[in-house]
């Protein structure tokens, strides 16, 4: 995988109609962040490999 960004977007249907979606992971030191926006909001999370 290059060394930049993956970024995924899609359309999902909510409660209020359809909603984009944006999803970006990044790998960095062995430790993958992930990035959730939908409707303006972002929600983050971090995971590390277990040993």
């Amino acid at each position: 995988m290059p060394a930049t960004d993956l970024v995924l977007k899609w359309k999902q249907m909510g409660r209020g109609g359809e909603v984009e979606v944006m999803m970006t992971l990044t790998l960095k030191d062995g430790a993958l962040t992930v990035k959730q926006t939908q409707n303006g909001m972002d929600t983050t999370g971090t995971g590390v490999k277990k040993p």
